[in-house]
C-alpha cells in the first residue's frame, strides 16, 4: 500500500532536506540543478559514490544519494574539519556520505509528517543507482562543486 502524498510536496520536502543538510552539516549551498546539466552529468558517469539507507515502521522505503567522488571528499573534509585531502581518507569519506544519506532521510520523513515510528537501518554504500522506481521522488542539486542526486522511495508498511 502506498502512502498517499502530493508528489510535489514530497519532492519539495526532499529538496529542502538535502539543501538544509548540505548547508548546516557540510557548509555547502545548493540550488536545483539546471535540467540541461543533468543528462550530461549522468551520461558522463560522473556519479561515482552511491549511498542508501532503508527504513521501516509506519512507513517503509529507502533514500539514495549519489555524487562525484571529488564532491564526496570535499563534503567529508568540511564535515570532519580536515582542510586538505590527505586529512580525509576513504573511510572518513564513506562514513560522511553514509551519514549524509541518513540525515536527509530522517529530515525528509519528519517534513512529510510521518504519523508514527520509523526505524532507519545503518546507511551503506551501494554499487550503482537502482533501476528507476515509479514511486520515487528524485531531485538533483548543484553545489557548485558537483551535482548531488537524491531519491526517496516511500511505501506504507503492510
Amino acid at each position: 500500500m502506498l502512502v498517499e502524498y502530493d508528489t510535489e510536496f514530497m519532492a519539495a520536502a526532499l529538496r529542502e532536506s538535502a539543501q538544509q543538510v548540505l548547508e548546516l552539516m557540510y557548509f555547502l549551498s545548493a540550488e536545483p540543478a539546471q535540467r540541461d546539466a543533468i543528462p550530461e552529468h549522468a551520461a558522463a558517469g560522473i556519479l561515482e559514490i552511491f549511498a542508501q539507507v532503508e527504513f521501516q515502521g509506519v512507513w517503509k522505503g529507502r533514500l539514495i544519494v549519489a555524487m562525484p567522488e571529488t564532491l564526496a571528499f570535499t563534503m567529508a573534509g568540511n564535515f570532519s574539519g580536515a582542510l586538505d585531502e590527505p586529512g580525509v581518507g576513504a573511510g572518513i569519506m564513506i562514513e560522511s556520505i553514509c551519514e549524509f544519506a541518513n540525515m536527509i532521510c530522517g529530515n525528509t520523513i519528519t517534513r512529510l509528517g510521518c504519523p508514527g515510528i520509523v526505524t532507519l537501518s545503518p546507511p551503506h554504500l551501494i554499487e550503482e543507482w537502482p533501476e528507476e522506481q515509479p514511486l520515487a521522488s528524485e531531485r538533483w542539486l548543484d553545489t557548485g562543486e558537483g551535482l548531488v542526486r537524491v531519491s526517496l522511495e516511500l511505501e506504507a508498511a503492510a
